[in-house]
């Protein structure tokens, strides 16, 4: 599927820097695996409430919200790349 492509892409080009845009609409075990591959994030929020956020997309934004939780509680960019000058902590 989508993810194990994803992954093994980010993993054949992990001598890359790597940054993925995504609504982050995926399980927590998919999204913490790309996280520990991709040097940067551009995550997609469309809406906060749960509600409104089902009527114009279709699906819940609870795992996109949990996700967000994710990605700012990531202490700082991937360790693969621990001299990289652009390494920052996130918050």
């Amino acid at each position: 599927g989508q993810p194990e492509f994803l992954l093994e892409v980010l993993d054949r080009t992990a001598a890359m820097h790597r940054a993925i845009e995504t609504s982050a609409y995926c399980s927590s075990k998919v999204f913490s695996a790309v996280l520990e591959r991709v040097d940067y994030v551009m995550m997609d929020l469309k809406l906060m409430d749960p509600e409104r956020h089902r009527h114009y997309t279709g699906v819940p934004n609870e795992p996109i919200l949990e996700n967000l939780e994710r990605l700012k509680k990531r202490q700082a960019l991937p360790h693969s790349h621990p001299g990289h000058p652009r390494r920052q902590r996130l918050g």
